[in-house]
């Protein structure tokens, strides 16, 4: 190819870039009008997920479980990214001893927010409800990791170490811990109890104790 045709082929394909420039701008346009759409859209459907939120909890509290589950399903469906809502809806079964729906939707909040020890917790208390305590043992593990001064995760993962009896060098570490702060009465019995089988010694709790009451 000799230099004028070569100047003359990228003239040619920089004129059809040129000629290109209107189109692509008008298709980046329009998929930046798409998304403001889109947000505008998810931005209205939170706020409705968030006041039927508002509303089940209000049932809730109102001892009205029916209504508050047909409020807070709708919140999920409305928005199915707010986490509050799932943990709510996953409260609400729990109380009522629905564990697979209750475990679903910590599991979908679990998802929305990894970073929060809650819904692993929550999963782990349905496990152990339902008996499940192999299963509950790993939900309660990624809370500990998510919140290692977590008290109730401590207790809650030390209990079903010991029922199953797996890892029980960890559950007496645990047990150990948590009877360094804990001041709850039937908490308190059970850690010392297993603390003796374990053959570990517990740290007395009496000075955590006193400093709570005062």
């Amino acid at each position: 190819m000799s230099r004028v045709t070569a100047v003359l082929v990228g003239i040619a394909v920089l004129a059809s870039c040129l000629t290109c420039l209107p189109a692509c701008q008008s298709r980046q346009d329009k998929a930046l009008t798409t998304v403001r759409k889109e947000l505008a859209v998810r931005g209205a459907a939170g706020a409705r997920s968030m006041q039927l939120l508002k509303k089940g909890q209000e049932a809730r509290d109102a001892s009205q479980p029916e209504q508050a589950r047909k409020c807070l399903a709708q919140a999920v469906l409305e928005d199915d990214r707010n986490a509050v809502a799932w943990m709510a809806l996953g409260a609400l079964e729990y109380e009522q001893g629905k564990y697979y729906e209750a475990a679903c939707a910590f599991h979908r909040a679990s998802r929305l927010e990894p970073s929060r020890y809650e819904p692993h917790f929550n999963i782990g208390l349905v496990m152990e409800s339902a008996g499940l305590y192999f299963k509950a043992i790993p939900a309660y593990e990624s809370a500990l990791k998510l919140s290692g001064e977590q008290l109730e995760v401590m207790e809650h993962l030390a209990r079903c170490y010991v029922r199953t009896g797996t890892n029980l060098r960890k559950a007496r570490e645990l047990v150990n811990k948590a009877g360094a702060v804990e001041c709850r009465p039937e908490w308190l019995r059970w850690l010392e109890q297993t603390s003796a089988k374990l053959g570990g010694e517990m740290a007395g709790s009496q000075p955590a104790c006193a400093a709570a009451d005062r």
